[in-house]
């Protein structure tokens, strides 16, 4: 999604991290899926792209947030109160 939202816009992933604030191999890894980004990282990134960022848990993120007995997160709460 990262990568096809910035080619989209006709960004270099230099020009999203300028706008991020972070490293070009931090979009990089992104673009991947590889590294763990922490969620300012993620926040900053989405907001170069105008993205919101959100959570869609699929089954899998259920299973696991079910089997810890933890109730989902809401990334934008967590961001909210993070004051980014």
């Amino acid at each position: 999604m990262v990568r096809d939202t910035r080619l989209r816009r006709n960004l270099s992933q230099l020009q999203v991290a300028e706008r991020a604030g972070v490293q070009r191999y931090q979009v990089a890894n992104l673009e991947l899926g590889k590294g763990n980004p922490s969620l300012k990282t993620l926040a900053a990134i989405a907001g170069a792209l105008d993205l919101n960022l959100s959570v869609a848990p699929n089954d899998k993120a259920r299973a696991m947030t079910t089997s810890r007995l933890r109730p989902p997160v809401d990334l934008n709460e967590v961001l909210k109160r993070s004051r980014l």
